[in-house]
């Protein structure tokens, strides 16, 4: 299992009031919906307000789990119910890496002709992952794993 209840529940309390309970906790970053922060290899993600993300994530990730297609993963998550006064909190494996295409370039526009000669495009990513669904795929979407340069989904709407 990626986290545990006790956890989420401290990171969740951290994330509004900064008291961590003895717990080490890194701010990862914050997206237009959620803040992540890292405990020990798990990532675990708040929400900002209550949109309902990371429920959605979670079945996402139900769905998808036996449909990556292949040179790609899915980092495994776990949600968990941390009070009916707060959004669930969503934690997911830690993956070692970076974000980016093979050639490091962050939006469309940055891959060039080469590289998009070689398939190595956000554009090419994008169009691997679409098959299965996934529509909202960005170099903040996936990791390129560091030792086996897999692209691990890290944000799965779809």
């Amino acid at each position: 299992m990626i986290g545990n209840l006790e956890t989420a529940k401290i990171v969740n309390e951290y994330h509004f009031t900064r008291d961590s309970a003895g717990l080490e906790i890194e701010f990862l970053g914050e997206g237009c919906s959620r803040s992540a922060y890292l405990v020990g290899h798990v990532v675990y993600k708040v929400e900002i307000d209550d949109y309902g993300c990371n429920a959605m994530e979670a079945k996402n990730y139900n769905h998808l789990v036996g449909h990556i297609p292949d040179g790609w993963g899915i980092a495994k998550c776990n949600l968990f119910d941390v009070g009916e006064d707060y959004s669930p909190v969503l934690a997911m494996e830690y993956i070692d890496g970076r974000c980016g295409c093979d050639e490091d370039h962050w939006s469309f526009d940055e891959c060039t002709e080469t590289c998009k000669a070689l398939g190595r495009c956000i554009q090419r990513l994008y169009d691997e992952v679409r098959v299965i669904g996934v529509t909202d795929i960005h170099p903040e979407n996936y990791i390129l794993e560091k030792t086996t340069r897999t692209r691990v989904l890290i944000d799965y709407p779809y």
